[in-house]
């Protein structure tokens, strides 16, 4: 299976885990911190994979997994912030149209990635899609901050990626995949340090956590899934090109809330009319054609 195969199961499993944070944090845990902390104390899980490839590496490759992980974890409490003051199929495309334009600076100065013309005609297609299907004309002040959290996010996310694709160069995917966990596991430690946090982390696990651990779980295997498929790609194509095929995402993420949306609009509270609607199939159109070009 080639690189992009693999990316688009990975972005499919990606949107369920999507709707699943955004039901969750709408409805059971309330808070991005507690989200975040469960979900980098249970990347520890990838020491799975040590059977299948793990060994020891250089100071200077171990440092860079630390940092690919950190800055991920730290990217998806800006991520699950933003989703709590705006819907989610406004803030993933903000985050996969700006992610894609960090990562083609860092990539081309980080990992010395280059594109070729259509490449770029491509790319340019998938952003003005990606920002297409995040457009309103009015922000209220929630929605404002909901952007800066997204634009934030994608560039930790960017940070995050670009670094990964240069350690999987060094040191093969399994490696660097599973010693990245380890930052993503001290960034969770350190959200414990203020009191606030460690509150509302046992008051949520005491209160909800029976509640909304299977829902949670369900998540948890849909975006280790995504995850793992994500960086697989990575490992064996362009940084820039997998984490622009995110058009794909916002694909299954609109579909995914027309049908949901009709039986549970309590989960994702969506703002959808017929002016909207039109607006992301539009948007939609243009990153499949930038998809064409890429294929």
């Amino acid at each position: 299976m080639g690189w992009l195969s693999i990316t688009i199961i990975g972005y499919f499993f990606n949107s369920i885990s999507i709707i699943i944070d955004k039901s969750l944090l709408n409805k059971q845990i309330p808070h991005p911190v507690v989200y975040t902390f469960y979900i980098s104390i249970l990347g520890l899980v990838a020491f799975l994979l040590a059977p299948f490839g793990l060994h020891l590496i250089s100071v200077t490759n171990f440092i860079y997994s630390i940092i690919s992980g950190f800055f991920f974890t730290w990217a998806l409490l800006a991520m699950f912030s933003a989703l709590l003051r705006s819907e989610a199929s406004r803030v993933t495309p903000l985050i996969g149209s700006f992610s894609p334009l960090f990562i083609l600076a860092l990539s081309y100065f980080i990992v010395g990635e280059r594109l070729s013309l259509l490449q770029v005609m491509a790319f340019v297609l998938i952003f003005l899609g990606s920002v297409l299907i995040s457009y309103r004309r009015h922000y209220q002040d929630k929605h404002v901050k909901s952007i800066w959290l997204a634009i934030l996010s994608a560039f930790l996310f960017a940070l995050s990626y670009v670094i990964a694709k240069y350690v999987f160069d060094e040191i093969g995917f399994i490696s660097g995949f599973v010693w990245a966990r380890i930052g993503s596991f001290i960034a969770a430690i350190i959200l414990l340090i203020p009191q606030d946090n460690r509150r509302v982390i046992k008051a949520n696990f005491s209160h909800h956590g029976g509640g909304a651990a299977p829902l949670m779980i369900m998540g948890q295997v849909a975006g280790a899934l995504s995850s793992i498929l994500v960086n697989v790609a990575i490992s064996l194509g362009s940084v820039t090109l997998v984490n622009a095929l995110q058009g794909l995402n916002y694909a299954f993420l609109f579909f995914m809330v027309l049908i949901l949306g009709k039986w549970h609009p309590e989960w994702l509270r969506e703002e959808l009319n017929k002016e909207i609607i039109i607006q992301k199939v539009i948007a939609i159109f243009l990153i499949i054609v930038g998809l064409y070009l890429i294929v």
